[in-house]
């Protein structure tokens, strides 16, 4: 998200989301929230991530703190049923960095002057 106050005008929503978020121009935030969005999109591989395999289980959150942590299927009891989650490795910082950046920068066909 840092190079939004730099690739989209004023009025974009995004950039002033970000903006207001961090205080200042040019500064980003680390966060999988944008990552996995686009892990559903475009698939693991493609933004420089891979789900962990040999690695289900769940993640638990702890509703005091709000921390969590990751529990393994082995972990767990036997009597539970099976989980439908796994995790995201970063393999490529780079790339994911330059999908998400590129997304962000890519303007609505409108805003481009294109017919929508």
């Amino acid at each position: 998200g840092e190079l939004l106050s730099a690739c989209t005008p004023a009025g974009n929503p995004c950039r002033q989301a970000y903006l207001d978020y961090t205080g200042a121009a040019g500064k980003g935030r680390y966060s999988w929230d944008l990552l996995t969005t686009l892990v559903a999109v475009r698939g693991a591989e493609d933004v420089g991530l891979e789900v962990c395999s040999n690695c289900t289980g769940f993640n638990w959150i702890d509703p005091t703190s709000g921390a969590n942590e990751w529990i393994s299927e082995r972990a767990r009891a036997s009597s539970s049923p099976t989980s439908k989650q796994a995790f995201l490795v970063l393999r490529d910082a780079q790339k994911a960095h330059n999908a998400i950046n590129s997304l962000l920068c890519d303007l609505p066909a409108r805003w481009r002057g294109e017919p929508t």
